[in-house]
């Protein structure tokens, strides 16, 4: 089999100075908004681990609790956002600063994804592959939160522009798909090496008989340079940290478990993937249905990597499915990509059709949940903002209307001058999400923050201790992003506790006990703190032992 890639068509162009209009658009879509709040979850989990590393806690391994980063992680994105909390700390706050990274590495994920479907399938695919991967609905959270999955994109992307370019430059490749080996590894452990290391056996092994010679030397390249890199880096923390190497290796093993033993598999899994894979699971399964009788190289290789990265996101993401999805977006974005310039003019005009559809649709609620949050219109609407973010303090304000109006106006003005071409489904999409984030930003953060920010909470619980006399806090139904944020917010560090153990804890925290917890007589409570209503009510207690 032969990997020489298909003579590359015309390109499709869109008539504008394309790769200016996509640079700004997704230099806009990624850093507008990125400045709010820490929230609950991951964003504060992890910005909680970088403010550890600034407190000299463990610059190899970020920590939380003692333990290995959540999920295993490696510590690529948390360097990162240390670096640029370090370089930015002037004039950002530590999250604001510590959260760049995120967009950078979605950035430097959208230039190789672009620069590898213009290897694999010619120019004609290139535009059309980054304004797929802008268009994403799964990357707008990732994007714009703290989350390493974000490496973890952008490590995939530079390996597999390596791979697609193995064949013209066996050399420069072979070291670029090293480094991106390397960066995986470094994002996410042993189980990222999964997404990339067979497919440098596979194209070895596939290589034609007339250049098979250096196309194996160029895979034996990139295998020896990232054996050799990886194996530096475990030799050193070995040697500086055996204690901390141990418990993240069997930490990242552990990661690896059966799709069937999590509840949520096969139906809510699928459904994220779903939504979160819109719009390139379509546009790839018509791709792969298309060519299925083909086996030329340049599909060859999104499949395989498909097929691979579909395994690392059944089993190792668990019901943390963020962790993983980055993993699908790669080679989906590919597969969607070769089949856009070609797409028949009934299918292309229903792509483009139901975005404009969507995002108008989008767009007209997003302003209807501004005013029932400021101004209690519609009233039905406003009644369950109430209910569910009851701490939210109204701010009338005319000012977010007027901005969203112009920028409404601005996407309709967009979608006018696009011509009529094959990319205009993949230009409204990139479209669209950009003009969704920018009238959440501008419309809804204060609501967003209201809703998911623990600062208040914290807050809270510092002032009632601050009277009392120091111990140690145990806390019942904890999870990671909560000891973050009362770590971030407020430096109250306390430990997790599984419901009916012992503690020689002087207080006990409890969260989501409507009913008071069945606990001991010595047990006084002292503080309670209620967050948000609704299915998303949290009630937090804490006790005091007498």
């Amino acid at each position: 089999m032969s990997l020489s890639f298909p003579s590359r068509p015309a390109a499709t162009r869109l008539r504008l100075p394309t790769w200016l209009a996509i640079t700004l658009l997704a230099l806009v879509y990624l850093f507008v908004g990125i400045a709010h709040e820490p929230w609950r979850g991951e964003d504060v989990q992890h910005i909680d681990l970088i403010a550890r590393l600034f407190r000299q806690e463990n610059w190899l391994f970020p920590q939380m609790g003692g333990e290995a980063a959540p999920a295993a992680n490696g510590p690529l994105w948390y360097w990162a956002s240390a670096l640029l909390a370090l370089l930015l700390g002037d004039w950002l706050p530590l999250h604001d600063a510590a959260r760049l990274a995120s967009p950078l590495f979605v950035l430097l994920a959208i230039f190789h994804l672009a620069r590898t479907a213009n290897a694999l399938y010619g120019e004609a695919c290139r535009t059309p592959a980054a304004l797929l991967a802008v268009g994403t609905l799964g990357l707008v959270l990732p994007a714009h939160s703290a989350h390493p999955a974000t490496a973890l994109l952008a490590a995939f992307a530079i390996a597999l522009h390596g791979l697609a370019r193995l064949t013209r430059r066996p050399v420069t490749a072979a070291l670029q798909t090293a480094l991106g080996c390397v960066l995986l590894f470094l994002a996410d452990g042993l189980p990222a090496l999964l997404l990339a290391l067979p497919l440098i056996v596979l194209l070895t092994l596939l290589s034609p008989p007339c250049r098979g010679f250096r196309i194996s030397a160029a895979g034996l390249l990139a295998l020896t340079v990232t054996a050799a890199s990886i194996a530096l880096w475990l030799v050193f923390l070995y040697l500086t940290e055996p204690r901390g190497l141990s418990l993240w290796w069997n930490t990242s093993l552990q990661t690896f478990r059966l799709p069937w033993q999590d509840e949520l598999f096969p139906g809510v899994w699928l459904a994220d993937v779903g939504w979160q894979l819109w719009p390139l699971w379509p546009l790839a399964l018509w791709t792969l249905w298309h060519n299925r009788a083909t086996l030329a190289p340049a599909s060859l290789l999104p499949r395989a990597a498909l097929v691979l990265a579909l395994g690392y996101a059944l089993f190792t993401g668990g019901d943390n499915l963020t962790a993983s999805l980055p993993a699908l977006i790669v080679p989906c974005v590919l597969l969607a990509a070769s089949s856009l310039p070609s797409l028949r003019r009934g299918a292309a005009n229903a792509f483009d059709w139901f975005g404009t559809m969507s995002f108008g649709v989008f767009a007209i609620l997003l302003g209807l949940l501004w005013s029932a949050a400021n101004f209690g219109w519609p009233p039905g609407l406003a009644r369950s903002l109430n209910r569910i973010v009851p701490d939210y303090v109204a701010q009338p304000e005319t000012w977010p209307a007027a901005l969203a109006l112009v920028l409404f106006l601005c996407w309709i003005l967009l979608l006018r001058r696009l011509p009529r071409t094959a990319l205009r489904g993949a230009a409204n999409w990139a479209l669209g999400i950009t003009l969704m984030w920018l009238l959440a930003a501008t419309l809804l953060m204060p609501l967003f923050d209201a809703h998911r920010n623990y600062r208040p909470m914290a807050d809270s619980l510092s002032d009632a201790l601050a009277p009392l006399p120091g111990g140690c806090i145990a806390f019942i139904n904890s999870n990671p992003g909560l000891l973050g944020a009362l770590d971030y917010f407020a430096g109250l560090r306390a430990a997790p506790l599984a419901a009916g153990d012992s503690t020689a804890c002087r207080y006990l925290m409890t969260r989501n006990d409507r009913a008071p917890e069945t606990l001991a007589p010595e047990w006084e409570e002292i503080w309670r703190y209620r967050f948000n209503g609704g299915r998303h009510l949290e009630y937090f207690r804490l006790y005091q032992q007498r």
